[in-house]
């Protein structure tokens, strides 16, 4: 168990740092002075019993706090005016879950923060945070067989919200907002729930240094996206079926599609999906239907809304299976992928997929652009 627990550590390690090296590319690699903060926050809020498992186990409300070092975009790349100048950084957050089957969560992870509005004395602005997190109790057959929430030590780690920023026309300010927190190895060693947090959060942020000017020349051009963009991706993924400690299966995937852009900062598309997924014939017994029966094969379309960072999008996936035998109510799925373009006809695929948000497994691709 311990080989499985070291490569969820490394691939969660690698998911950080190909966000960070993606931000990076954009945006920090650009020497030029920019405004750098200090922020120190306090984390309150219940766990979310999204599994209804309350009279299962005796959730606490939690608290926690975090440190985060931010840099401020000035406008120098294209991109970073069409979000307003956006900031980005790094992050550490400890989570103390106040119950001995939770434990506590260390959690490492990248930054992304967009200005929805800015005035002299306030602002509001909208955070996403994603890394990899150490957590001090997973489930245990024998020393904590209560845990059916978290299955592994180290777990993905997910945040965004809205934050309300006060005196922000000043080098120190006030912050206030609201998160929704999720811990997940995206089923690859289960049971995987998942963890969720509610929590509100206040804390101080300072500008080190003066305050620096804004680029004030003509931005670098970072809208790399055509019009119309064909491609096609192929990606690997790990997950165990229905019971822990079960075997590991590997699901393989191809996808083809099309993205339009429906402005400088979004794009729509279509595609398809082929899909190989042999730990779905584990689950036959649950609809009834015999494993000699059916195949491991999935085919499934697909429509898509993204936003477009520079090189990097993000993008959310609908989709229903077609004639499937497995899932027959339940064909709907989505998925979130990040894609950086690493030349113009070749790009790295990170994806999470999912049921109705219930993660199956993650995704580490490469694909093709036409």
């Amino acid at each position: 168990m311990k080989r499985y627990t070291l490569l969820i550590f490394f691939a969660a390690i690698f998911a950080a740092f190909f966000a960070s090296s993606v931000y990076a590319s954009d945006t920090l690699g650009v020497k030029l002075p920019r405004n750098k903060y200090l922020s120190l926050r306090y984390l309150h809020g219940p766990v979310y019993d999204h599994r209804g498992l309350s009279g299962v186990l005796d959730y606490r409300t939690t608290n926690g706090i975090a440190a985060e070092y931010l840099v401020e975009t000035d406008g120098s790349r294209e991109w970073e005016n069409l979000f307003a100048h956006p900031r980005l950084g790094a992050a550490f957050y400890y989570e103390n879950f106040h119950y001995n089957v939770l434990g506590q969560a260390f959690s490492g992870a990248v930054i992304s923060e967009f200005p929805l509005a800015k005035k002299r004395f306030f602002g509001i602005d909208l955070r996403f945070l994603a890394g990899t997190a150490y957590v001090t109790k997973h489930f245990d057959s024998e020393s904590n067989p209560e845990n059916l929430l978290v299955g592994s030590r180290f777990s993905a780690f997910f945040c965004f919200g809205p934050q309300f920023t006060f005196f922000r026309n000043r080098p120190q300010r006030l912050l206030a907002g609201f998160n929704f927190v999720h811990w997940s190895n995206g089923a690859f060693k289960l049971p995987n729930l998942g963890l969720n947090l509610m929590q509100w959060h206040i804390g101080v942020q300072g500008r080190i240094g003066g305050e620096k000017p804004k680029f004030e020349g003509e931005p670098r051009q970072t809208i790399i996206w055509p019009k119309w963009q064909k491609y096609i991706v192929s990606a690997v993924g790990f997950r165990e079926a229905d019971q822990p400690e079960s075997p590991k299966y590997s699901i393989l995937s191809t996808t083809a599609g099309v993205y339009r852009m429906a402005g400088p900062r979004t794009r729509v598309g279509a595609g398809l999906d082929f899909i190989r997924d042999p730990s779905q014939l584990k689950k036959l017994g649950n609809f009834g239907v015999e494993e000699s029966d059916a195949s491991p094969c999935l085919l499934g379309a697909h429509l898509a809304y993204g936003f477009c960072f520079g090189r990097t999008a993000a993008t959310l996936q609908l989709g229903y299976f077609m004639f499937n035998e497995i899932y027959s109510g339940a064909a709907i799925y989505d998925r979130v992928v990040i894609n950086y373009n690493i030349t113009p006809h070749l790009m790295a695929n990170l994806g999470l997929r999912t049921y109705f948000m219930r993660a199956e497994y993650i995704e580490w691709g490469v694909g093709y652009i036409f």
